[in-house]
């Protein structure tokens, strides 16, 4: 393929404001306001310089990064920033690659199991550990929110497995119920 490297910022591609984090662990105190310097959430993705590039066979790789309302330069989550992206330029599929073969239930248990199919909706019932597959739990579930269409997330060595919806987990809303390996 012909990949062409893109920053967020190129052509006002992605458009970010600051992440605010905001915790309370006691309802009792006040919530306690973390800054986590420059990091942002994606606000408006702008999908002309994609598809620009797509109609004429270029396969854009975006780095993370978008531009603040004051023109600052936020670092995005990659999970998030492709999903929003995904969604913006109406992709058939979100395809997440990671390093575990589905997501789990139940995942810091020995009863953890392999989900195949589920929903937004039983994706976000479960309990993530910080910094695990949270983000990308999230970006496929928001994708799928926004497009209807299917996102699945399991390792690049199966890829070709997971579009054919036999390995990974597929997120879609037309599932009734939660399906296990």
């Amino acid at each position: 393929g012909r990949a062409v490297g893109l920053s967020g910022k190129d052509g006002g591609l992605i458009e970010a404001e600051k992440l605010q984090i905001v915790t309370q662990d006691d309802s009792e105190a006040p919530p306690e306001i973390i800054d986590p310097g420059l990091v942002g959430n994606v606000t408006r993705i702008r999908p002309e310089i994609i598809q620009t590039l797509s109609a004429q066979g270029f396969i854009p790789v975006v780095a993370p990064v978008g531009t603040g309302p004051e023109g600052e330069t936020f670092n995005i989550n990659a999970d998030t920033a492709a999903g929003a992206v995904a969604a913006a330029v109406n992709a058939e599929r979100l395809l997440m690659l990671t390093d575990v073969d589905a997501v789990y239930s139940d995942w810091a248990t020995a009863a953890a199991r392999a989900m195949r199919r589920a929903s937004p909706g039983s994706l976000r019932e479960l309990d993530f550990a910080p910094g695990s597959m949270a983000p990308k739990v999230e970006a496929a579930c928001e994708f799928v929110d926004q497009t209807g269409a299917m996102a699945a997330i399991g390792r690049l060595e199966d890829a070709q497995a997971i579009l054919r919806g036999e390995a990974g987990t597929l997120v879609t809303d037309a599932v009734a119920e939660t399906e296990y390996a």
